[in-house]
């Protein structure tokens, strides 16, 4: 979807910026009282449940997209966990002209629905499997979602509960650290050896389908 936005003639005289996106809350600019739709490049931006203590982290990549603010601001936080670029555009543009932007509209639905479905694993998962488990499933579905051979987290762009969940993953495995599946330097969690994290994951990162790309 951004290589479609970056060709420029299908989207028109639709708002749109190639922007980059700081680690942290993705938040609006002051004023800013629109509803835009991000298209990451190689960022990757997590949504988590509110009123959830589960490491349901769903994450939003190069295969997805995020309206924000929608319907869902209120019981739903996104948080840029690893910064890049990202398209983003227009949204109440395209929402007032469907018959035009149908298959962008489909997309989002799409990107929607699979958002629901992450969350939905990564709560059992949590449940369900060991926290080195979890984490190395969940780094490597980022992976997938980046268009980079490596990928880096920072840990400050999650919420805190997350954030401890996560570093007490790797607190509790010091064996995951010493076979450098991933390195942690601080605040900054960065996959060195896909492979070995896969060795150490469960199946929940392959359960979930990418949402398959619009073509207006």
């Amino acid at each position: 979807m951004a290589l479609m936005l970056a060709s420029g003639p299908r989207v028109g005289n639709v708002n749109r910026a190639l922007v980059y996106l700081q680690a942290g809350p993705l938040v609006r600019e002051a004023g800013d009282a629109g509803v835009w739709a991000y298209f990451p490049v190689d960022a990757l931006i997590g949504l988590v449940p509110v009123h959830s203590a589960a490491a349901a982290v769903a994450l939003v990549g190069r295969h997805g997209c995020i309206v924000w603010p929608d319907a869902a601001a209120a019981s739903v936080q996104a948080h840029v966990v690893s910064p890049g670029r990202a398209y983003r555009l227009d949204w109440a543009t395209v929402k007032e002209d469907p018959d035009r932007f149908a298959p962008w509209l489909w997309h989002a639905a799409a990107a929607a629905q699979s958002l629901i479905g992450q969350m939905a694993q990564w709560s059992f998962c949590a449940q369900h499997h060991s926290p080195s488990q979890h984490l190395a499933s969940w780094l490597l579905y980022g992976l997938a979602q980046s268009p980079n051979a490596e990928l880096t987290i920072r840990l400050q762009g999650l919420p805190p509960i997350i954030r401890q969940q996560l570093a007490a993953s790797v607190l509790a495995v010091p064996e995951v650290l010493a076979s450098s599946a991933y390195v942690l330097d601080g605040d900054v969690l960065c996959i060195t050896d896909p492979e070995q994290l896969a060795a150490g994951a469960c199946s929940c990162h392959a359960r979930m389908a990418h949402p398959k790309l619009a073509q207006p």
